[in-house]
């Protein structure tokens, strides 16, 4: 089997061909054959993705086109209920022709790009292949026409990796102490839409626990900073440090409209207040505070009656 030569079969005189990627553009039911009078198999929600198996074919006054359709399988559809899928010919690849690659995890193979398509092969992580067609966009991700042992076929990009570095990059491996070399954001998941959780500042210490993984043309390695939070960062601005480190108190500035501090944050009170037993100014006063008590956040808002924010309270830099 060899990658197909005309990965995105093109869309002709308004009608789909065989292997055509294609998006749900609104809430669906998948019918077992053309025809309202076909049984509901399933009903699908707007972006599912499927690809053309066969049609069309002209039913109570409408296209049908049976699909393949990610996570339920084969049904019919009206045609005026999905759209081709965007292609990007010229994406921003980790990879070109010729390259000789692996997984870190394993790999599905696939006959065309695209999610829905049928997987025809797994390959092991560490087994190498040769990429032997340009990279191509299509349904949200990059794919590489690729040759090996196996034969040949489609995968994405995710968790490639140059071939004879079983690491996942000659930069880190899991266990590394590593070091923010320049401010950058620390987010819940390796992709450039997840969430904030904080802008991390240079100098700023962790641990990796997770990588890599390519999106958005970055390279994403997951850590646990000394503070304890745990999030996803480019390597671009990462460095593995060297030698024996000393513990200290994560510096992190939180995103835009969250709070001061994170959870796990060393903290010292700046002047007397009351520790309560709830947020809020009716709880209970457990204690009152003196300033200089040091401590620890174990949550990530606080309040006091003097403000109805933090106040009060600073950022250690020592770890005391």
């Amino acid at each position: 089997m060899k990658a197909s030569a005309c990965p995105n079969p093109p869309v002709e005189d308004g009608d789909y061909a065989y292997g055509v990627n294609v998006r749900y553009t609104s809430d669906t039911n998948i019918r077992t054959q053309p025809g309202l009078s076909g049984s509901i198999i399933a009903s699908v929600p707007r972006n599912t993705w499927a690809f053309v198996m066969a049609g069309p074919i002209e039913a109570n006054g409408y296209d049908w086109y049976q699909l393949r359709v990610q996570n339920v399988g084969d049904g019919w559809s009206v045609k005026s209920n999905f759209a081709a899928a965007p292609v990007n010919t010229s994406p921003n690849a980790k990879f070109s022709v010729g390259a000789t690659v692996q997984g870190t995890t394993s790999i599905n193979i696939r006959p065309r790009p695209g999610i829905a398509q049928t997987v025809v092969a797994t390959v092991g992580a560490g087994v190498p292949f040769t990429i032997t067609q340009a990279p191509i966009e299509v349904t949200e991700y990059i794919w590489y026409g690729v040759f090996g042992s196996f034969g040949g076929g489609w995968v994405v990009e995710n968790n490639l990796v140059a071939a004879g570095n079983p690491g996942g990059s000659d930069k880190f491996a899991i266990g590394d102490t590593i070091q923010v070399t320049s401010a950058v954001n620390f987010r819940t998941a390796p992709t450039t839409s997840a969430s904030v959780i904080a802008l991390l500042s240079a100098g700023t210490t962790g641990t990796v626990v997770g990588g890599p993984q390519t999106a958005n043309g970055y390279t994403w390695w997951q850590f646990r900073t000394s503070g304890g939070s745990v999030g996803w960062s480019i390597q671009d601005s990462l460095a593995k440090t060297t030698g024996t480190t000393t513990t200290t108190t994560t510096t992190t500035t939180p995103a835009p409209g969250t709070t001061k501090f994170i959870a796990g944050d060393s903290v010292r009170v700046t002047e007397d207040l009351n520790f309560r037993s709830a947020p809020g100014t009716s709880a209970s006063i457990i204690a009152q505070l003196p300033a200089g008590t040091a401590g620890a956040t174990s949550s990530r808002r606080c309040s006091t009656e003097r403000t109805g924010r933090v106040r009060g309270v600073q950022r250690c830099t020592t770890g005391s």
